[in-house]
């Protein structure tokens, strides 16, 4: 019962959000993808790459950060930190 609880938690807004979305009328106008063209593109690999390097960057500066404070990073009001 509290995995469907927590399923229902975490599933929901999500899904409230997409099934707001305005309706694309232009989406059934493309015409379908080639059989032999790649599903992961070029252009799609470097964006993805970049934003993991982004969220990388960032998390390795927050340490560098907290080190140099000379303690340790705690999330407040969490229990991270016990």
């Amino acid at each position: 019962m509290q995995i469907l609880f927590i399923n229902i938690l975490m599933d929901g807004p999500p899904s409230q959000s997409l099934g707001v979305d305005p309706v694309d009328p232009v989406v059934m106008q493309k015409p379908p993808r080639k059989k032999n063209e790649p599903i992961i593109t070029r252009r799609f690999l470097y964006r993805v790459l970049f934003s993991a390097s982004t969220i990388v960057l960032g998390t390795l500066v927050y340490l560098l950060y907290c080190v140099g404070r000379g303690r340790a990073c705690v999330a407040q009001g969490t229990d991270y930190g016990v």
